[in-house]
């Protein structure tokens, strides 16, 4: 069982000395200069250690047989940089899995790798907790602290909302499809004989809420819309407001 001992060491150092020492260069050592998942995981590997400065692993098994080595291994870091374009939120994240290395003179040709990706994302808060996935949607602020909230408030009239409301529904959904768009809300309020709509469309940057009412002046003149004589046709008055949401009054 002595010629196993190599590969096991391969793996071991890869974990324990790459990866939670932060010592990328080590990889060209361990890895097949032919294999070409190795710049693919050197990359992966330098977002997650970006994000999580004091990432460190723990092998739970590493188990060798001819030429392959199965690891289960468990990481913890602190969520304190952003990571693919989400906010960082100083919170403690812990992630596991299992990997089979196939390995050859004592380098690394190829990898098989499973994760708890659905469990990792939840603690980002990018995809909620299984129980509120059986919830209604809620606007969670925490999610885009950096984010630019517009705010639209219509007094529309009940003779009128049906085709206000599908007017709405259309813009919407062509928003939807742009370049900046995190996420949209609809609240509304019984005034008397009319109603008040208010709609709040989250952008990722003042930046994409500029281009975005570009875009959507373009369409606008594409499906002959024009919105300025069709809410006064209709009789609607309208107010925008830009808002944003700091973590510190959340």
């Amino acid at each position: 069982m002595k010629e196993l001992e190599p590969n096991k060491r391969t793996v071991r150092c890869l974990y324990e000395d790459v990866l939670s020492g932060h010592q990328l260069t080590g990889l060209e050592e361990l890895f097949a200069p032919e294999l070409p998942a190795a710049a693919e995981f050197r990359a992966a590997v330098g977002d997650l250690i970006g994000a999580f400065p004091d990432i460190h692993y723990t092998l739970l098994d590493l188990i060798a047989e001819a030429d392959r080595v199965a690891v289960r291994w468990q990481w913890k870091g602190t969520f304190s940089a952003p990571f693919r374009g989400f906010a960082p939120t100083q919170a403690l994240v812990t992630d596991s899995g299992m990997a089979i290395f196939s390995l050859a003179s004592g380098r690394i040709t190829g990898i098989d790798l499973q994760t708890d990706r659905l469990g990792f994302l939840q603690q980002l808060g990018v995809v909620p907790p299984v129980a509120a996935l059986r919830a209604p949607p809620v606007l969670d602020t925490r999610r885009a602290p950096t984010a630019v909230y517009l705010i639209d408030t219509f007094l529309v009239p009940a003779a009128v909302r049906a085709e206000f409301e599908s007017a709405m529904r259309r813009n919407r959904d062509y928003i939807r499809t742009l370049e900046g768009f995190r996420g949209d809300a609809v609240l509304l309020r019984k005034q008397g004989e009319s109603f008040d709509i208010a709609t709040i469309a989250v952008w990722e940057s003042p930046a994409a809420v500029a281009r975005a009412k570009q875009e959507v002046s373009a369409f606008y003149q594409r499906i002959g819309f024009d919105m300025a004589a069709t809410i006064a046709a209709w009789g609607v008055t309208f107010q925008r407001t830009l808002c944003e949401a700091p973590l510190t009054l959340q």
